[in-house]
């Protein structure tokens, strides 16, 4: 019996040892999710990526979102993705045309200064890790990100401002980083089902400058935590286990010991 427990725990120990962290790569230039062919410069109201690593796919849905709205001009408003050849997509909301410059990327510009962001819907929760910048307004892009956890969130009507309550970063970036096939690393170390990721808005930060920024969007990365076979592991059962086990082990002890 105790060899028996023994093998048990070393086994939950193994497996937990075992759960692997893959990298998932989005590259948007090429096809969506399906083989689906999207166009360039023609707009789309949504997008969807997949990769698969293993025997798991992960896949990735994309909205796009602008406060566009309203007196002040701060409501939240879907808009409509472009993809500008090998340089990305970008976000033309109601106040701008597929013309403007840079009006027709992802970015914070403009008389009204609206604020654009992407929201990905992740089929699992995961840690945004890369991002791929086909092309920035300027020199270098400031972004920011935001981790909305795993409820899907409601944005049409929303003010920016009502999202502030979550974990969040910005980073500053630039399209000509080559490092790791051209994906700038993020080390946040969040995870969430849905992400926020779009031109940099100081209420998640008052620490960059801001109305300066634009970016087209080449391709995500992210990681998420599977076994060998590709599966996610929920990571308490093993552990659990292996708790159990050793704590079994510890009783035959207690006993043999009184004994």
């Amino acid at each position: 019996m105790k060899k028996i427990l023994m093998s048990a725990a070393l086994l939950a120990i193994s497996a937990t040892a075992q759960a692997a962290v893959e990298t998932y790569t989005f590259n948007m230039l090429g096809n969506g999710t399906g083989g689906v062919t999207y166009n360039n410069a023609s707009a789309y109201s949504s997008l969807s990526f997949s990769d698969r690593q293993g025997s798991n796919t992960i896949t990735a849905d994309m909205t796009a979102w602008s406060d566009t709205y309203g007196d002040n001009d701060d409501i939240i408003k879907d808009g409509n993705f472009y993809k500008w050849y090998s340089d990305g997509w970008g976000i033309v909301n109601d106040d701008e045309s597929s013309s403007d410059d840079p009006g027709h990327s992802i970015d914070n510009t403009g008389w009204w200064a609206d604020y654009d962001f992407i929201l990905v819907e992740f089929s699992e929760s995961v840690e945004l890790s890369g991002i791929d910048l086909g092309w920035d307004y300027g020199s270098t892009a400031d972004l920011s990100f935001v981790a909305l956890g795993d409820s899907a969130p409601i944005m049409d009507g929303k003010k920016w401002s009502d999202f502030t309550g979550y974990d969040s970063f910005n980073e500053t970036i630039n399209d000509s980083y080559s490092g790791n096939d051209g994906y700038y690393q993020l080390d946040s170390g969040l995870e969430s089902t849905y992400w926020l990721v779009g031109a940099y808005n100081h209420i998640f930060g008052d620490c960059l400058t801001t109305n300066n920024d634009g970016f087209k969007l080449a391709g995500l990365q992210v990681k998420a935590s599977s076994d060998p076979s590709g599966r996610p592991i929920p990571a308490p059962e093993p552990a659990s286990l292996a708790v159990f086990g050793l704590g079994m082990l510890g009783l035959m002890w207690q006993r043999k010991r009184n004994a």
